[in-house]
């Protein structure tokens, strides 16, 4: 991996460091989208025979996966970007919160998701009243 990372530089060693830095971030997010769209795709086939809460895990997953894979390819980038010590600080701690924030999205819409479908078994009262009753 430092091998590519080291030839990669010297390839690039012509160029400015914001020049390679931005192609590689922007980059990194168009290969990030490429690969969540191909992802989504098998992954909405394999679950389309399943039962309900599968389905809805990955049709809701959609958003919270594009935002995984996009912080996994970008953190990849920032890595092997020519970036000043600060840059590339601020960069990770984004990713990081980006990281936390995602794993807070996907437990709560799996749980949504098991919830809404746990209560499915439930019938509810056809005649609900709040009053008392008359006496």
């Amino acid at each position: 991996m430092d091998f590519l990372i080291t030839e990669f530089r010297q390839y690039t060693d012509w160029l400015p460091n914001w020049m390679v830095s931005v192609g590689l971030l922007v980059g990194a997010v168009l290969i990030g989208l490429a690969i969540h769209r191909f992802a989504f795709g098998i992954f909405k086939r394999l679950v389309e025979d399943k039962d309900l809460f599968w389905r809805s895990l990955v049709s809701r997953g959609r958003r919270p996966m594009r935002l995984t894979v996009l912080t996994f390819t970008v953190s990849f980038a920032a890595a092997v970007a020519p970036l000043a010590d600060r840059p590339a600080e601020i960069i990770r701690h984004v990713l990081l919160l980006g990281f936390i924030l995602v794993l807070g999205w996907v437990a709560k819409t799996a749980l949504h998701i098991w919830m809404t479908v746990y209560l499915r078994r439930f019938k509810l009262m056809r005649k609900t009243t709040f009053l008392p009753a008359p006496t």
